[in-house]
């Protein structure tokens, strides 16, 4: 392993000379959040520190899983890089339980521009699979909040129950 341009970089495997960029956990949480029935609330928080995604095609990779009990009332997810909403389930309706998960990264492409691309599924198949790909536009050398914020009428009609993040540096040139 190297450092190389402040990035650490090892070998893609014994045999080959092909370089790569190390990248890792920037957050974990496996607390269990159940909505409260009023409003929006955040299950899932935290602070992306200002130049996180330097260098066009550097990466923030998450993931989401959580459950909709076998309930009445509407109830919705989504997805904020800073104050853009990368990605919205909409009003979900379904009154029989599910489990959901939600995949997505946000890559640079330019100055203080992104692309966020996320994936919703779930075990209920009365709720459709979804798929965002949203152009993002923020100040990427300041400080961003990446959360994961949930809406619901009736109490414990959604509830989170993990979130991991990673950063990917971009290929080496």
């Amino acid at each position: 392993a190297a450092l190389v341009a402040s990035a650490l970089t090892a070998n893609a495997g014994a045999a080959t000379l092909q370089q790569v960029r190390v990248g890792g956990v920037i957050f974990s949480s496996t607390a269990n959040y159940s909505h409260d029935g009023s409003g929006t609330d955040d299950f899932y928080s935290f602070t992306v520190p200002g130049n996180t995604l330097n260098v066009d095609g550097d990466s923030i990779e998450f993931y989401v899983a959580g459950t909709i009990p076998a309930s009445l009332g509407n109830k919705q997810v989504a997805i904020v890089f800073g104050s853009t909403t990368i990605f919205d389930t909409g009003t979900l309706s379904t009154t029989s339980g599910a489990d959901w998960f939600i995949h997505g990264a946000i890559v640079k492409s330019g100055t203080n521009t992104a692309k966020a691309i996320v994936v919703w599924t779930s075990d209920n198949t009365t709720l459709s699979v979804d798929a965002d790909n949203v152009a993002v536009s923020e100040t990427l050398t300041g400080n961003l909040t990446l959360k994961v914020t949930a809406t619901a009428t009736v109490a414990g009609a959604i509830t989170g129950e993990l979130m991991k993040a990673s950063w990917q540096p971009a290929a080496p040139a």
